[in-house]
């Protein structure tokens, strides 16, 4: 499951989990706390943009071949996921501008994809979603749903109908483009940071539009880029291994395979000398959580933005 998939899902609790605990959770009033990212080197959405910035550089690659269209932020699904996060975020603040870059990084590989020849079935994402919405609702009695469908809308602000209409369907549609993207990757290398980038080049006058009027402002924070400590597995040429929250024996003991295939693994190619970087040494890397390609969206990921270590 990836990260963006886990973000939206997350926005009113985990319905496709354990039924039972649903509505334990539900019925007693106890709101489902929000799940660490077992994912650190690809940050959530959310958690992604806390560290983003408007940077409308022009990108002349892979997605300068799209044609110019009208582009309308989805403000119904913008003000759930901001009913989600509570009362406590007035005009202005951060969170404000977070969960719109949550939008507009789903937002931009689906059109990306559609650049690419993906066809988008709204058809049958609408049929998923009502799929998912009757496999959740045969879970409960009449009774049971009424007493959910109010301990929802007092706790999260919307109901699970207003879910299922505007949250899963935008779900459905940002997994099947990157399962597209997947399957079929651009001929040359494109990075998740070049994708949105270039979409919010070609979409400012409408994201811009949009902020004032929901009362968005641009953080002072600019840049792109975050620290994280990681165990160095391998060091090749210009390529630095790691791993993150991996017991160094552990870590000793797996092969390079096994590694590979961790959630917690993946690649930094590092500018310049890397003979200091010695294998099972720990250091902390600047990097952009943006910059993997475009294809890889369920494996190990390789970061080709990295300005530092240490």
């Amino acid at each position: 499951m990836n990260e963006v998939k886990r973000s939206l899902e997350a926005a009113a609790g985990n319905v496709s989990g354990d039924k039972e605990e649903v509505k334990h959770r539900i019925l007693s009033g106890r709101r489902e706390p929000k799940r660490r990212n077992p994912f650190p080197f690809v940050a959530t959405a959310i958690v992604l943009a806390a560290v983003m910035f408007f940077a409308f550089n022009i990108f002349t690659g892979e997605f300068s071949d799209k044609q110019s269209g009208a582009y309308e932020i989805d403000e119904t699904y913008y003000d759930l996921l901001l009913l989600n996060e509570g009362l406590e975020h007035p005009p202005g603040s951060i969170m404000r501008y977070n969960l719109l870059l949550q939008v507009l990084y789903a937002d931009s590989l689906i059109e990306y994809a559609k650049t690419k020849g993906y066809k988008e079935d709204a058809k049958a994402i609408e049929e998923e979603a009502k799929e998912q919405q009757q496999t959740f609702y045969d879970g409960f009695s009449a009774e049971e749903l009424q007493s959910l469908e109010q301990s929802q809308l007092e706790t999260f602000g919307y109901t699970y109908n207003e879910y299922f209409e505007h949250i899963i369907p935008q779900t459905i549609r940002y997994n099947q483009a990157v399962n597209w993207l997947v399957k079929h990757p651009p001929e040359n290398m494109t990075t998740h940071r070049e994708v949105l980038d270039s979409f919010m080049q070609e979409h400012d006058k409408e994201i811009v539009s949009f902020m004032k009027k929901k009362q968005i402002t641009t953080p002072s924070t600019d840049t792109n880029y975050v620290d994280w400590e990681v165990l160095v597995t391998s060091v090749e040429e210009d390529t630095v291994s790691a791993v993150y929250d991996l017991d160094p024996e552990l870590v000793n003991s797996m092969s390079p395979e096994q590694l590979e295939a961790s959630n917690q693994f993946a690649r930094f190619k590092v500018a310049g000398s890397v003979e200091q970087i010695k294998p099972f040494s720990t250091v902390t890397i600047t990097y952009d959580p943006l910059s993997y390609p475009i294809e890889q969206a369920e494996q190990s990921k390789f970061f080709q933005d990295v300005t530092g270590w240490k």
